[in-house]
């Protein structure tokens, strides 16, 4: 009887689970590549690695990753403010480091950043990745994978 109630504890769990990850999507859902970043009003990549954005990932609505130019990752917590068009960031590790950008999304595949982050004026143009083409769709599954697919 007990492995009756276990299994379907779990599957209410995975149920639950399920349906929270599917129907909280976050607005801008997606992989956004970096088109042009300025630090300061200098374009180019900054002396800070922390400015060194390559793109950024939201999936959940409550975090995004920043994805650096060394491929390295950091995650924050975000609270967006679709009315104002401004997300309220936070560090995961650090509560009392915030940030506020204001967004725009000139077009459905582009958005634009600007405000202050880790005390630089910053302005960020961004465009959304085609999910289409990403390598985990469109090779298809292998139970044997060749190089440079089996790192």
């Amino acid at each position: 009887m007990t492995a009756v109630g276990f299994s379907a504890f779990i599957l209410n769990m995975g149920w639950h689970q399920l349906h929270d990850y599917t129907s909280t999507r976050s607005p801008l859902r997606g992989v956004w590549n970096v088109e042009e970043l300025q630090v300061d009003g200098q374009a180019g990549p900054p002396g800070a690695e922390a400015l060194r954005w390559r793109r950024l990932i939201f999936d959940y609505p409550g975090m995004f990753a920043l994805q650096l130019t060394s491929d390295s990752r950091q995650r924050y917590r975000i609270k967006l403010d679709e009315a104002h068009t401004t997300m309220a960031l936070t560090k995961r590790d650090d509560p009392a480091w915030k940030s506020t950008l204001k967004y725009q999304r000139p077009a459905p595949d582009r958005l634009t950043l600007e405000g202050m982050f880790d005390g630089h004026k910053l302005q960020a143009s961004l465009h959304r990745a085609d999910e289409s083409k990403f390598l985990l769709l469109t090779r298809g599954f292998h139970w044997v994978n060749e190089y440079p697919f089996n790192r």
